[in-house]
């Protein structure tokens, strides 16, 4: 046999298929592994579908969401079922109006200091929800008092944020997006939520926009109860 045959040989020897398990056992083995490996790839993919989710605009730009109609019906809506969640009697009896001045503090923010699509969006809605909540209660409503935030109730209104129907495709990504996040531990939806805190308690542009916004909602409950 010449040289270039036993090197073909060789080289055929070294790309051949490993062999079958001989042994039940064996083969038992080689199927877990190739299900580990098919579980991690799936993994994968699914965290960079998460990622491209979350994925942010140029700070310039307005995101899609913000423009999208269904998506500021998802906003109100989420608002609402926190409402009818609390069984407050004068937090239902202006549902409507609070829903609305919730949306409007989260654009006045959003105008003012754009904040970042994902978590940090949830953060800033509950945001809205507690300052209002409070000023047409005719408690706190500035933001000096952040002792009354609470990562339960954050919680609730991004698994609001992230249930079904769904009409329209921004609001798709959206609704599946806090969809995921609703999964996060407490300390990860805590932590985002007094950054955003922060975001809008040390900016005054940003402070002076939300105090504009809230002076209507002061004991606005008197409208709608007696």
């Amino acid at each position: 046999m010449g040289a270039p045959v036993r090197s073909l040989v060789a080289l055929a020897r070294r790309r051949s298929v490993r062999p079958l398990p001989a042994t039940m056992e064996g083969l038992v083995h080689e199927l877990s592994k190739q299900l580990s490996r098919s579980a991690k790839r799936q993994r994968r993919e699914e965290e960079s579908e998460t990622t491209s989710n979350v994925s942010t605009v140029p700070e310039n730009e307005v995101h899609p969401a913000l423009l999208d109609e269904k998506c500021q019906e998802r906003f109100l809506q989420s608002v609402d079922t926190m409402i009818v969640q609390s069984h407050d009697r004068r937090l239902l009896a202006g549902r409507s109006f609070i829903a609305r001045m919730c949306y409007a503090v989260f654009m006045a923010v959003q105008a003012a200091k754009s904040i970042e699509y994902g978590i940090e969006w949830g953060a800033l809605l509950y945001i809205a929800y507690y300052l209002v909540t409070n000023a047409y209660d005719g408690g706190p409503y500035d933001l000096n008092h952040s002792e009354g935030l609470a990562t339960r109730e954050m919680r609730c209104l991004v698994v609001s944020l992230g249930m079904a129907p769904i009409c329209s495709t921004t609001e798709e990504d959206m609704m599946k997006m806090f969809r995921t996040l609703s999964r996060l531990s407490d300390p990860d939806l805590s932590d985002p939520m007094m950054r955003v805190w922060d975001k809008v308690a040390k900016d005054p542009k940003v402070r002076l926009a939300v105090q504009g916004v809230l002076y209507p909602c002061r004991r606005a409950h008197v409208l709608f109860t007696r």
